[in-house]
């Protein structure tokens, strides 16, 4: 009866638990809201979606290949291998 009454409360906590999205600021691009999208290019035959953006909490540029509901990301290179950061970032934000 015990493990029962466990099972039960660790369900209803999930159940009752609220999801939360990091979507909401980019629309239908399906990138987390934490990038800001610098330029953005679609390629109808492929059904993908090629998106640059930088991270507002590191600066960081990163490329986006969103294809659906998933996409798959990767820093952007300076030619000597360091990471590029984004010209207009403001570290104080």
């Amino acid at each position: 009866m015990k493990k029962k009454l466990i099972v039960l409360s660790a369900i209803m906590v999930l159940a009752l638990t609220g999801c939360h999205s990091d979507y909401e600021d980019n629309g239908d691009r399906h990138i987390p809201n934490r990038f800001i999208v610098i330029d953005e290019e679609e390629d109808s035959y492929l059904s993908v979606n090629s998106i640059t953006a930088y991270d507002k909490n590191t600066g960081v540029i990163y490329m986006f290949n969103v294809t659906g509901y998933g996409y798959s990301m990767c820093p952007l290179y300076n030619t000597d291998g360091t990471i590029m950061v984004y010209d207009g970032w403001d570290k104080t934000n």
